[in-house]
């Protein structure tokens, strides 16, 4: 089970290596669904971005308990192989949400230490490092018609991005002609009466 301490990992969600795999391949997995609604892409997407830059998650947070709840309704499997121990025989073991018990310790995480060669690696970088290989290795196995409409996916995603950055430039751009209209109709209302005047008095 991960690991869960208020006080030691901040409230943050520390997965086994096992359950940071099976949250990568349940991404992967609906990352190439063409069913899914606008909404359940943009929470596959928001997931994504967090998830394979090394982040952990509270419970709390948006991108996480939205892809878990996506990944119950979709009824992904979010299974692992669990070694044999001396206590345990080698079978699967499926992520549960952890739980903090105050004074106790229960649960496990990975990496606890940093492996050979990656001493000048932050922790995070190493989540991120595996999480993508992960990632690469489960893409791999994709048929080419799963790797069409994960490829046709990013390009309309980058078309979306594009055309919010266009709204984003046309509304400022229309809000600045406004403010210059509004300045325009000022000066007019200042000066007009002002012109008027002096003309009048001329003609006087």
């Amino acid at each position: 089970m991960a690991y869960l301490n208020k006080q030691k990992t901040g409230g943050d969600i520390w997965m086994l290596q096992g359950e940071q795999d099976a949250f990568t391949r349940a991404w992967v997995t609906l990352d190439v669904k063409p069913n899914l609604s606008e909404e359940e892409r943009k929470i596959v997407d928001d997931f994504g971005r967090y998830w394979f830059r090394g982040d952990n998650f509270k419970l709390e947070h948006d991108a996480y308990w939205q892809f878990y709840d996506l990944v119950k309704k979709r009824e992904i499997d979010l299974g692992y192989p669990r070694r044999a121990s001396k206590t345990k025989v080698a079978g699967t073991d499926y992520y549960t949400e952890p739980k903090h018990y105050n004074g106790q310790d229960w649960g496990s995480y990975w990496p606890k230490t940093k492996p050979k060669g990656k001493s000048d690696m932050t922790f995070r970088q190493i989540r991120a490092e595996h999480r993508c290989k992960v990632r690469d290795r489960e893409q791999a196995k994709l048929t080419p018609e799963q790797v069409g409409i994960s490829e046709h996916r990013r390009e309309i995603a980058q078309l979306q991005s594009q055309v919010a950055k266009q709204t984003a430039g046309i509304e400022e751009l229309t809000s600045a002609v406004i403010d210059l209209q509004d300045e325009i109709k000022a000066l007019k209302a200042e000066r007009i009466p002002q012109y008027r005047g002096a003309v009048h008095h001329r003609l006087a």
